[in-house]
């Protein structure tokens, strides 16, 4: 009898923490900004660098940074480009470098799942692209 109630029990026992509040992907992600804050031209291409801020030392590290062309209309639009990607250090901070020559650019942080709770995904605002 009794190694009859034991899985039971274990069963029991799974559907209670998942009711409680244990699962993590009812949790809301914990928030994350992307910033860029320096967009130059040189003879090579565009150089972007930024940072992501986060509540959380664990949303800093390892995320990944899309950055695109913003093309008119201002602000998102299918006409905008991808100029690359780029991976946050320990610190949040990241640079992307591109042959693209364009005039103003803005970027994404994608979403990031991690144990516990996800990090959240943003987009900056756009930025104009300094030419010397």
């Amino acid at each position: 009898m009794r190694t009859i109630l034991q899985p039971a029990a274990l069963m029991l026992a799974t559907i209670a923490l998942c009711l409680a509040g244990g699962d993590s992907a009812s949790a809301a992600p914990i928030k994350s900004k992307v910033n860029i804050t320096k967009a130059f031209d040189d003879l090579d291409g565009v150089v972007v660098r930024g940072n992501v801020t986060s509540a959380k030392p664990a949303c800093l590290k390892n995320r990944r940074v899309r950055v695109y062309h913003d093309v008119d209309p201002p602000g998102p639009s299918l006409y905008d480009f991808f100029l690359g990607e780029a991976v946050t250090n320990a610190e949040g901070k990241w640079r992307l470098a591109s042959m693209e020559h364009p005039d103003k650019v803005y970027a994404k942080v994608l979403k990031k799942k991690r144990p516990g709770r996800d990090c959240g995904g943003d987009r900056s605002p756009t930025e104009p692209v300094e030419v010397p």
